[in-house]
């Protein structure tokens, strides 16, 4: 699937051009992470700014970054092209479409590029626009273009996924459609859980492993899309995806709670500390954890401008304010 190529001629017709930046801010999720990568030197970013020797140590300053972006897409509306560019700059865009007021897509308050774009895809959808791609290096862009496809209104969406020489055109249209509407929603979730950006995953258990437990039983596909699609309470799934960790470590396992699956896989099956699924308390954070942080704060909220605000309480996390 992955193989399949875009036809040439959609690179001839490109009409409109996206170019979306991560949006830096104090009180960030990600902001503890930034700052054991270290701060960077500050520097002030301007046209005539040499060009740093040194990109890694540069980037790792928020404001650096902040700077440069906006500079960027400044620069960018004003080429003189053939085509409709829009930039994003902090919460509002920029674009050589001067008349456009672009109200669908400003203010916005999503922090991150991975789920801004989807706005813009949704932008472009309504304008008439059919057929998208996205360049991308993130697995959580594929997660949510596939998860969203089907509300986007588009009849082909393509991913293009890698870096250097490893690079592919991933058809979301067709990976979505064979999924069907609840598996395609269901994935955010499970991707969440089974380890990404700001959640860990199960030591010895990948998302192969996951995913093959999650086909081989559908009845989890209706937890996980609930899960995916902001609960009210996600406390009320916790035990049936309990059963899911628990098949995932032993497929024929009867158990329906991990810390009971725990004891008979270490004193029957002798299995090594290493290979145990977590304790029922630690799965139970992690699941709150995961239904926040991509479910609750990225997919119930990438297809408006105003990513969702519920507040962390509720799934087990505190805010330092």
């Amino acid at each position: 699937m992955a193989d399949e190529r875009l036809p040439e001629e959609e690179w001839h017709s490109v009409t409109r051009l996206d170019v979306i930046w991560d949006d830096y801010r104090a009180d960030s999720l990600k902001l503890g992470a930034r700052l054991k990568r270290g701060s960077g030197v500050r520097r002030k970013v301007t046209p005539t700014t040499p060009i740093p020797r040194n990109w890694h140590e540069f980037l790792r300053n928020d404001e650096n970054k902040k700077e440069l972006f906006n500079m960027l897409s400044e620069k960018l509306v004003k080429r003189e092209v053939d085509l409709e560019i829009i930039a994003t700059n902090g919460n509002r865009v920029l674009s050589n479409a001067t008349q456009k007021k672009f109200h669908n897509l400003q203010p916005c308050t999503h922090e991150e590029a991975d789920t801004r774009i989807f706005l813009h895809a949704k932008d472009a959808s309504q304008a008439g626009l059919k057929s998208i791609v996205i360049r991308t290096v993130d697995l959580d862009v594929v997660v949510l273009s596939t998860a969203n496809f089907h509300k986007l209104d588009l009849d082909y969406l393509w991913i293009l996924f890698g870096t250097g020489k490893n690079v592919e055109f991933i058809p979301i249209h067709i990976l979505a459609r064979e999924l069907g509407i609840s598996k395609s929603a269901s994935l955010p979730f499970f991707h969440a859980l089974t380890g990404c950006d700001n959640t860990s995953s199960f030591a010895g258990y990948g998302k192969k492993s996951a995913w093959q437990t999650f086909i081989r039983n559908p009845e989890f596909t209706c937890t996980f899309q609930e899960l995916s699609e902001m609960p009210e309470d996600p406390s009320n799934c916790i035990e049936r995806v309990d059963k899911f960790v628990v098949l995932m470590y032993d497929k024929s396992s009867s158990q329906t709670s991990v810390d009971a699956a725990r004891k008979e896989l270490f004193t029957k099956k002798k299995r090594f500390f290493d290979r145990l699924p977590p304790t029922r308390a630690a799965l139970h954070q992690h699941i709150l954890r995961s239904a926040y942080l991509y479910s609750r704060l990225l997919l119930g909220s990438v297809l408006g401008p105003r990513a969702n605000s519920s507040g962390p309480p509720i799934v087990g996390l505190e805010e330092n304010i």
